[in-house]
This record gives structure tokens, C-alpha cells and sequence, in this order.
């Protein structure tokens, strides 16, 4: 091949890579141009952000007073809430208010409640897992209880209380 076409061939592929190379380029500034449009919203800077001149501390005093004060707020409703729940009779007084008679008021035993929690505590132990003869029965195994003599002192205002009605 002669020279001079051997120059143009290499010309004509030189120019050939630089338009390659310059379609890539223009290829990728349209890819960043699209990016950094869709990357841009409609955020506008209102005022520019201004240091404190001091720094920001808690305010420990004001927490602690808060604190307090909601948790005495919220104490006093659990505790107003709970009196509001209750159902039932705290003292012979509420009764007698209503005009029912109060015969006898029988305490809690504290030996039975002793044998229950001892109970409770051994409930899972090999010894008395099946065993229902130890089971305490107030009136039998401590018969001189306080529970005990109230319940007769019931029975016996009951039977004063029948003597007296008409039917």
C-alpha cells in the first residue's frame, strides 16, 4: 500500500476513536444531567443555620420536678382508679350504713395461711404431690383458732337472729 493511503487509513481511524470516545463522553454528561436534575428537588434554604452562642444542656431541676409531679399525678389515679374497682366490703361499718345487720366478722387465719403458703411451696415435691390427706381443714386440725370461734359465734347469732323472725 502506498504511503499516503496508509496515512489516510490511519487518519480515518484516528478520527473514527476520537468520535468514539467523544459519543461517550456526550453519552455520559446527558447521564449526569438527567441525574443531577432528578437528584434536585423543590428544597428551598429559608434561613441559613445559626449556631447557639452557648451550648444546649438539660435542664435537670425542671426534669426532676416533672418527673415528680407526673408521677404523683399518676399514682394518685392508679390509686383513685383502684378504690373506684373495688368491689366488695372493707368493714362492718359499710354494712351497717345500709341497715344490714352484722353478725359476726370472721378474721383471717394466720395458721392456715402459714399451712397454705407451706403448701404451695411443696406443691411440686416428690412427698406430697399426690397426697390429699394434708390438706388442712381449719375447724379439725387447730380448733381453737380465731376463724374457728368466729364462725361459731356466727352460727349462734344466726340461730338468735331465726329465733326471732315470724317465719
Amino acid at each position: 500500500m502506498p504511503s499516503t493511503q496508509q496515512e489516510v487509513l490511519r487518519l480515518s481511524r484516528d478520527v473514527e476513536a476520537g468520535r468514539a470516545v467523544y459519543l461517550q463522553l456526550l453519552n455520559r454528561q446527558q447521564e449526569l444531567s438527567i441525574s443531577k436534575s432528578s437528584a434536585i428537588g423543590n428544597v428551598r434554604i429559608i434561613d441559613p443555620a445559626v449556631t447557639q452562642p452557648q451550648p444546649v444542656k438539660p435542664k435537670k431541676a425542671l426534669n426532676v420536678v416533672l418527673g415528680f409531679i407526673l408521677g404523683l399525678f399518676i399514682s394518685v389515679g392508679a390509686v383513685l382508679a383502684r378504690a373506684m374497682l373495688r368491689r366488695g366490703v372493707e368493714a362492718p361499718e359499710q354494712l351497717e350504713e345500709h341497715g344490714i345487720s352484722v353478725y359476726a366478722t370472721i378474721p383471717m387465719s394466720e395458721w392456715l395461711d402459714k399451712r397454705t403458703r407451706l403448701r404451695k411451696k411443696n406443691l411440686f415435691s416428690n412427698q406430697q404431690r399426690h397426697r390429699t390427706k394434708n390438706i388442712p381443714f381449719l375447724a379439725v386440725d387447730n380448733p381453737a383458732d380465731s376463724a374457728v370461734e368466729a364462725v361459731r359465734a356466727l352460727r349462734t347469732s344466726l340461730h338468735f337472729a331465726m329465733m326471732e323472725t315470724e317465719n
